[in-house]
Formats: C-alpha cells, structure tokens, sequence
C-alpha cells in the first residue's frame, strides 16, 4: 500500500496533501515569528549594551 507515484516524484495521496498544506501553513505561521524572535534578540542586545555603559557609568561616579 505505498502512495509513491513515481512519475510526478512524490506522494499523490490525499494525506500527503493535506501533509503539503500544513507545511505551507506552518511555513506562513512561522516566518514572522521567525522575524520577530529576531527584533526581541536585536532588541534585548541593545538593552543590554545600555544596561552595561550604565552600570560603568554608575561604577565610575561611585569611585569619585
């Protein structure tokens, strides 16, 4: 009971459709959650860096 169709390459099976089509959606879904991850960690590095030239500016007055 094997799906393969060898002439087009790959499953003709109405399972392997609906297989295709969940993949082409969590493909949409996961793009900008892909892209939005990425401003959080570009975001959170900024922050970061402000946190740190903070903290030695706070370091440098407490030693005067």
């Amino acid at each position: 009971m094997n799906n393969l169709n060898l002439s087009s390459g790959g499953y003709s099976s109405p399972e392997y459709s609906s297989y295709t089509s969940l993949q082409s959606i969590l493909a949409e879904i996961n793009q900008p959650l892909q892209e939005t991850s990425q401003t959080i960690s570009e975001e959170n590095s900024m922050r970061n860096r402000e946190i740190i030239s903070m903290s030695r500016e706070i370091k440098s007055l407490s030693e005067v």
